[in-house]
């Protein structure tokens, strides 16, 4: 199992985990993810850090509505967050694009077999599969539903600047930086003040 739960030890404790690869049932998988749930400290910060092309979409939203249960959840994304990650990464009010990182979400797809009403089946539960998946987009999106669609259907890699443009959640390590360099800026301008 390759999802990971690395806790520092410094005062002021976070619990980091990582999401590195393939998610599916034997690799970064519910079960795994559940086992580092129950190690770490909820009532402390807790760090995901994601690097994964995706995977199984079940597993996914598994994953993702526990990570809804976390108090105080940042997402990190650290390469690519492709595919059923960016749900996962949707599960956090602030999701940090590092640098070089890129974001994709598409349209589900499966490969499938069968006669036609097993092919009509299939289409049935992709179009379900999709109003899902978009319903947890559009609670942090910019986009209407519809022009959000049409994102998933053009299937193109966004990076951070690009990717906030759609998702209010998240945010560019650069631009993170500025803010917190203008914060500390402004805190000093006013303890001077009040000296």
């Amino acid at each position: 199992m390759k999802i990971q739960n690395k806790t520092s030890i410094i005062e002021n404790k976070s619990n980091d985990i990582f999401i590195y690869g393939d998610i599916s049932d034997w690799e970064n998988s519910p079960t795994s993810l559940l086992d580092i749930l129950q190690e770490i400290d909820k009532e402390q910060p807790v760090n995901l850090y994601i690097a994964s092309y995706g995977g199984d979409v079940n597993c996914g939203l598994a994953m993702y509505n526990e990570l809804k249960k976390l108090k105080d959840l940042t997402v990190h994304i650290q390469g690519f967050c492709f595919s059923i990650a960016t749900v996962i990464a949707m599960a956090s009010e602030k999701i940090v694009m590092e640098k070089g990182s890129l974001f994709l979400i598409h349209k589900p797809l499966c490969m499938t077999y069968g006669n036609a009403d097993d092919l009509k089946q299939t289409i049935e539960t992709l179009d379900k599969t999709e109003e899902s998946i978009l319903d947890i987009y559009e609670s942090f999106s910019n986009l209407s539903r519809d022009e959000l669609k049409e994102v998933m259907k053009n299937e193109k890699a966004m990076n951070g600047q690009e990717a906030s443009a759609i998702f209010k959640n998240i945010v560019v390590e650069e631009e993170q930086e500025e803010n917190k360099k203008q914060q500390e800026k402004e805190d000093i301008e006013l303890a001077i003040e009040l000296a």
